[in-house]
């Protein structure tokens, strides 16, 4: 009995047509609308204005955030954060091409937002 299998063209087309999907599917994620901004600039003023987020005085591409503000966020919810930060931050149909999250406490990183995708330190 003869084995079919999927000829490797085709399955290495299937895997890049996936790689290319999910690429289209993150830029439409953190794509700036005049909605998500008008939303978002003003909460984000205020964590600027409380003291939860100040601007790095060290890197124009960096913002300090509390410590005890960042530790309280899931993973999925340190995505959304950076998202919308540098949503309010650039501007409608604008983006960053990349903002660097660190520490109030100590300047360490904690996070590097490049291009939609937050790599977590």
């Amino acid at each position: 009995m003869q084995q079919r299998t999927m000829p490797r063209a085709a399955l290495w087309l299937m895997l890049a047509g996936l790689v290319v999907f999910a690429d289209a599917a993150r830029a439409q994620h953190y794509e700036c609308s005049e909605e998500t901004y008008r939303k978002m600039r003003p909460k984000v003023e205020s964590l600027f204005g409380s003291g939860v987020l100040r601007k790095d005085p060290h890197s124009t591409g960096a913002v300090l955030v509390l410590d005890t503000y960042w530790a309280q966020l899931t993973a999925s919810e340190k995505q959304r954060f950076a998202d919308r930060l540098v949503c309010a931050m650039a501007g409608t149909g604008k983006t960053l091409s990349r903002l660097t999250l660190k520490s109030l406490a100590t300047g360490t990183a904690l996070g590097e937002w490049t291009a939609g995708s937050l790599s977590v330190r």
